[in-house]
This record gives structure tokens, sequence and C-alpha cells, in this order.
């Protein structure tokens, strides 16, 4: 199951929306601890990684993953995505396939949003765009992506949480949320 030239078996872990690749630290290093190669990258607009000028699009958050894979020397790897990173990972099946090992799936639906989801998806990109609510929003995401447990008995992730929400800026995340309202009714080709 290696696709990696040095053997390894590569992992590829894609984030959340709203997060960036921090989000994957303690797995990354328990599965490195493990012996596999560990790509996390930060997706478009997000951590380290410039948004760009492209329409949004999932497609093209595909076609990142595949350069930075090559770039890699990484010709098939084992995907893990929760959300956003869920569905950047379907469209990576869809647009390369035969790369993936294996897929990993969290908090993602194959289905298309239904119109009242893409007008919701639509409203927050609008919301993201507005200089004064925009922020706001951003500030009151955080709590909601954590559960009650962590919130009570872990606090230091709630806050590492809020750290990366922060950081994300607006228009990547009203990118961000048209190219997953954008995606087509089916993942598979």
């Amino acid at each position: 199951m290696t696709a990696a030239a040095d053997g390894r078996v590569p992992v590829v872990l894609l984030h959340a929306l709203s997060l960036d690749s921090s989000m994957w630290d303690a797995q990354r290093e328990a599965l490195e601890r493990r012996g596999h190669l560990v790509v996390a990258p930060d997706q478009r607009g997000f951590g380290a990684t410039e948004l760009g000028d492209e329409p949004p699009s999932l497609d093209t958050v595909a076609d990142d993953l595949a350069r930075e894979l090559d770039e890699r020397g990484i010709a098939r790897a084992v995907l893990v995505g929760v959300s956003m990173g869920g569905y950047a990972a379907m469209a990576f099946l869809r647009r390369h396939p035969g790369r993936a090992l294996a897929l990993a799936l969290v908090s993602t639906r194959a289905d298309a949003d239904d119109e009242a989801a893409r007008t919701a998806r639509e409203g927050f990109a609008a919301l993201m765009e507005d200089p004064v609510k925009g922020p706001a929003v951003i500030e009151s995401t955080a709590p909601r992506l954590v559960g009650a447990t962590t919130h009570a008995e872990r606090p230091q992730v709630l806050a590492r949480v809020r750290k990366a929400v922060a950081g994300a800026s607006p228009a990547s995340l009203a990118w961000a949320q048209r190219a997953i309202a954008a995606r087509g009714t089916r993942w598979t080709s």
C-alpha cells in the first residue's frame, strides 16, 4: 500500500473550513511516529497559502493538492478530510482518479447542497465581505467548532481553534463558501 518513493504510506490531512493545517498537529505527530509520510497542507487562502485570483472552485483546491503531491514525488496517498477538506478530497478523487489509496471523510456529505444551503453559504460569503459584520461572524464561529466537553475540560483546544479561526481572512472564507456551494450533485464522474 505504499505510494511514496521511500516506501512510507503517505497520508494527506485536509482541514476544515475556517481552520488551517494546524488543526492536525496531534494527528500528524502520531502518524509520523508510526512511520507515515504526512502531508497536511494549508488549503488555498488559509494558513500560509495565498488565496490567489482564481474563481471559487473545489477543482482548483484539488489541483493545488495534486501539484503539491507531484512536487513531493507522491503518486498515491490516503486522503483524510474534515468538512471542507472532505469536499476537497472528493474533488481530488474526481479530477485525479487512481491517486487515492484510501479515503476517510468526517463531517462531509457527498451530495451537493440543496437550494437553502447554497443560499445560506452565499449569504455567509456576503457577510464576510462586510468589513463590520465579517469579523464579528468570524469571532462567533470558533466556539461552535468544539463540543461542550472540550469547552469544559480542554480550554486550550478552544484557544487554539479561536486563534486559527481569527487567522482566516474574510476573503478566504467567502471564497471557500462559494466553492463549496458550487460543488456538483455527485462527487464521482
